[in-house]
């Protein structure tokens, strides 16, 4: 509740705040140099070369086990990534797709 309540009564000041803290604590970035990141990106995903959806930011994409920053990319390339990663996700993916190349289901 408090954080709602600073949020609405602060507004963009609030946001930024946050947003600053969340990029040290989590990336251990400044907005500065997330900012100089999107720019050497040209604004848009590493991976799709799509900007942000509207209202939406990119993602700092980041080594899971090393925490080593990659770049910075979408939403929608995020998680994919997120989920290609996963390999033990990725191997029963791959046998589910394989069981279905030959199956013909109709749908409806």
């Amino acid at each position: 509740m408090k954080n709602k309540q600073a949020r609405s009564k602060h507004g963009k000041k609030w946001e930024e705040t946050h947003r600053r803290r969340n990029l040290f604590a989590l990336y251990g970035l400044t907005i500065e140099v997330y900012d100089e990141m999107v720019t050497e990106q040209g604004g848009v995903c590493a991976i799709c070369q799509k900007p942000p959806h509207k209202n939406g930011r990119l993602h700092v994409d980041h080594h899971h086990r090393t925490g080593r920053i990659r770049s910075l990319l979408c939403v929608g390339c995020n998680v994919k990534l997120g989920t290609v990663e996963n390999t033990d996700w990725m191997a029963k993916a791959n046998a589910y797709l394989r069981v279905h190349e030959t199956r013909h289901l109709r749908a409806g």
